[in-house]
């Protein structure tokens, strides 16, 4: 993705009206494309600093235990929360906390940056009115270049697109996930839930059906020697329908803002040896805006787009927007001409093609 287009895409999620925790996700995607980087991360925080919630795509563990389990017992200097929005800076704080010590020493930099690689960082602060919301924080390898003066005024540039995705009053999340999956995973795991084996998406999957939360055996999350707690379950579950005993099926589904996430298991024969199907389903308004971004729309065409796609008709996508319906429909007429389509069936027809290049 071209970094104009990331851009709009960025613009376009902050200005649905999601929840943050569905909307940060989806922006933080794409953000590399317009500052290159890797293991980004957002953080969200409240008026004093502290940390409320977190996400990262790629989860490190040790990055969670520094900033919020042992974010109190960080040694003076170190640059936690705190001390980077004391700063009082929008961008930058963070490095300049880097300098303000022996920072090679640091928690951070031999618990989190150097076992994964990461050489540099580059951090936004998100405010309202002076009222800290969170940091994003985009990482790069040590291989790679340090921050440019102009990445930084990038960055800088998307701060009010993520400020209004933290600020504005979210609509009911849908309660249908898209169709397909986004990620999927396989884990092999023996009766008494010791990993055998485990494909690349499996740990991430297994973190997200565990609430995000950690559990023993699973230091470091790229490595886990056991499987969660969910996943204990389906093998209890599964021991009780090989003796024959009444049990619930050997399927689980936990709904969070990141979608829908299902494990089932599979007894493997002449063996104690299981296999974990693990999947992904993104939140459908999510899916919804990825499959509209490779549309040629101006900013206000996607939106309308966007709640043709979810299923809105005239009063209702007229509300949502704050225009009249005469509005509303010379929008539709004019999205139609562009995509050269003549009806919503044809739209959809043609955002699901949209949905197969994405695969």
């Amino acid at each position: 993705m071209r970094a104009s287009a990331a851009v709009k895409h960025i613009q376009h999620v902050a200005s649905l009206g999601l929840d943050s925790q569905i909307a940060i996700p989806e922006m933080l995607r794409v953000v590399d494309a317009v500052v290159p980087g890797a293991f980004n991360s957002f953080f969200w925080v409240d008026d004093a600093g502290g940390l409320t919630n977190a996400y990262t795509p790629v989860v490190i563990m040790s990055a969670l235990e520094v900033f919020s389990i042992g974010y109190d017992r960080l040694p003076a200097g170190e640059p936690t929360f705190d001390r980077i929005l004391s700063e009082r800076r929008e961008i930058g704080g963070a490095q300049r906390l880097h300098g303000a010590h022996d920072f090679s020493r640091s928690v951070l930099v031999n618990e989190v940056w150097r076992p994964y690689g990461i050489g540099c960082g580059l951090d936004l602060v998100l405010r309202d009115r002076g009222r800290p919301l969170g940091l994003l924080f985009v990482n790069r390898e040590a291989k790679h270049s340090r921050f440019t003066a102009a990445e930084a005024r990038a960055l800088a540039a998307l701060a009010p697109h993520f400020t209004h995705a933290l600020t504005a009053h979210p609509k009911p999340p849908s309660s249908t996930p898209g169709q397909g999956e986004e990620r999927s995973g396989v884990v092999v795991a023996h009766a008494d839930g010791s990993i055998a084996s485990f494909s690349a998406d499996a740990p991430v999957l297994m973190f997200e059906l565990n609430d995000r939360q950690p559990w023993p055996g699973v230091r470091p999350l790229d490595a886990p020697v056991s499987v969660p707690p969910p996943l204990l379950e389906l093998l209890r579950r599964l021991a009780r329908i090989r003796t024959g005993a009444p049990s619930a099926p050997a399927t689980i589904d936990r709904r969070t803002r990141r979608g829908l996430f299902r494990a089932r298991a599979y007894p493997q024969a002449g063996g104690d040896l299981c296999v974990f199907t693990l999947t992904q389903q993104l939140p459908a308004e999510i899916r919804m805006v990825r499959h509209l971004a490779g549309l040629d729309l101006s900013p206000r065409e996607r939106q309308v787009a966007y709640h043709l796609g979810m299923g809105s008709d005239a009063d209702g996508g007229a509300q949502a927007l704050g225009v009249s319906i005469a509005t509303w429909r010379s929008y539709v007429k004019r999205i139609y001409e562009r995509l050269e389509i003549g009806s919503r069936v044809e739209l959809h027809t043609l955002l699901d093609r949209q949905g197969e290049r994405l695969h």
